[in-house]
């Protein structure tokens, strides 16, 4: 199953992305080349084989056609990316694809998304030998047991045991994901009254709707060992979409130990709470997206099969009074992962819309403290 995910609140003109990313080139390539997170500089001539190498460490499949297309989106954005650093051109003037292929490889050049295992992230899943996943290993290094709750909290929400998208346990037996994501799980039953406490949605009848909270690369095919939680009830849909948020109630089965739930971070809401450059990180399930160009993303996340990710960055905004723009490694199937900051286990913001050269996107729960359904959750109300 393709979900097509949200569109962003605040979306980039081509010609504003085209001036960031040649501010990006500015600072992060200086007379060719790359300056990688630990400082330490890259040559172009070293980073096709790297990335290439890279997109092989993730399994990609031994399909001719497939790797020769992620070894062009690399060859065409590293053109690109000498076009401007080392011959002085503008990317307005390269193709619109050309700027694309650029920005997917600085995206992967700048930022990891590694496998969740175990309930642990792996660290090196790539062989880049740029210092990246030796920066971001070093920089959690004394966040692992906090990331670990906040992994183990995180649920592929599925359809008859395929992945569609993200949800996150924020109460006891209550999971939080986006309305774009539930409009696949529920509907607005017509002919009830409009004071209906649901506000008329209800499940969807004759498919299987689970949360499986183990769903990860390294148990892909047992399925007995995803901890599949049947997702029962519908709490609370935002039809408008604004903010993008859903509440369902689910029902773990008795023998099994369910993990802590994450609860909501009310309190920092002001621009000063989120300056541009803050570590954050989403843990999510991203999937294949057929509007997406799947060698770009494979360049980030390698194969798109809805297994568990994290993917640590930064903030790069809080946008009008309730969006975080962030960097983290996301795309389709992302929708729903909780936004957390470096330093605490509790979700400061709802993802909702993230794709390879578009800004990402989330919610930041602070500026919701007031919606009613947060407080219900928070009151306790909906626990069984």
């Amino acid at each position: 199953m393709i979900l097509s995910g949200a569109s962003p609140r605040f979306p980039m003109s081509s010609e504003a992305r085209i001036e960031q990313l040649e501010e990006r080139l500015k600072r992060i390539a200086p007379n060719g080349r790359l300056v990688n997170r630990n400082g330490e500089s890259v040559p172009l001539s070293a980073l096709q084989p790297a990335l290439t190498k890279g997109v092989s460490a993730f399994e990609t499949p031994t399909d001719t056609v497939a790797r020769a297309t992620a070894s062009q989106v690399i060859e065409s954005g590293i053109q690109a990316i000498r076009f401007v650093t080392e011959g002085g051109g503008r990317l307005a003037d390269a193709s619109p694809e050309a700027g694309f292929n650029a920005e997917a490889v600085i995206s992967a050049f700048r930022r990891v998304s590694w496998y969740v295992e175990n309930g642990d992230y792996v660290v090196r899943i790539r062989p880049i030998d740029d210092g990246l996943d030796d920066f971001w290993r070093d920089t959690f290094k004394d966040e692992r047991a906090r990331v670990k709750t906040v992994c183990a909290s995180v649920a592929a929400i599925m359809i008859d045991g395929t992945p569609i998208g993200t949800g996150w346990l924020a109460a006891n037996d209550t999971l939080v994901t986006n309305a774009h994501v539930a409009f696949n799980l529920c509907y607005r039953k017509p002919g009830l009254s409009p004071g209906d406490p649901r506000d008329r949605w209800r499940m969807a009848s004759g498919r299987a709707f689970t949360a499986a909270f183990r769903f990860e690369h390294g148990n892909i095919g047992e399925v007995a060992k995803h901890a599949h939680v049947p997702i029962t009830d519908v709490l609370h849909v935002e039809t408008s979409q604004y903010p993008d948020l859903a509440v369902f109630r689910i029902e773990p089965p008795s023998k099994l130990a369910m993990p802590v739930p994450l609860g909501f971070e009310l309190a920092s809401a002001t621009p000063a709470d989120w300056p541009s450059g803050r570590t954050i990180y989403a843990v999510g399930h991203p999937i294949a997206d057929l509007q997406d160009d799947t060698a770009n993303v494979e360049l980030a996340f390698g194969p798109l099969d809805g297994t568990k990710r994290f993917s640590p960055g930064k903030v790069i905004s809080k946008i009008d009074t309730d969006v975080l723009a962030h960097d983290c490694s996301t795309t389709n199937g992302s929708s729903g992962s909780p936004i957390v900051a470096m330093g605490s286990t509790v979700p400061v913001a709802l993802h909702y819309f993230g794709r390879p050269g578009m800004r990402n996107e989330a919610v930041l729960l602070s500026a919701w403290a007031a919606h009613p359904a947060i407080r219900a959750i928070q009151s306790g109300q909906w626990e069984n």
